[in-house]
């Protein structure tokens, strides 16, 4: 758990706040992730993919190891964003 923690890449590295549902959003039953990734000569990739799965649980697990993977490749930087949903950005203003 400690290695998680301590990899800036991963959605439970403590900088990223306490939205666990971050990257995520259900369109229908089923969730999907979206995130950009940096590549070499200033190129980037948006990517939205399904998680396959109706639990928000599961989702959360597959997309950590999702994450997880990207954080792992040399070529590639994964940029994240950590922001609250829009409707508690909503409230809070």
């Amino acid at each position: 758990m400690s290695q998680t923690l301590t990899n800036p890449h991963s959605p439970l590295h403590p900088d990223h706040g306490n939205h666990p549902n971050h990257h995520l959003w259900k369109n229908g039953n089923v969730w999907w992730v979206a995130y950009t990734v940096h590549l070499p000569g200033w190129k980037k990739t948006r990517f939205r993919q399904s998680l396959g799965t109706t639990d928000v649980e599961e989702a959360r697990r597959r997309r950590d190891v999702l994450f997880f993977l990207w954080g792992k490749s040399g070529d590639a930087k994964l940029s994240l964003r950590f922001q609250p949903p829009r409707s508690a950005r909503e409230d809070a203003a």
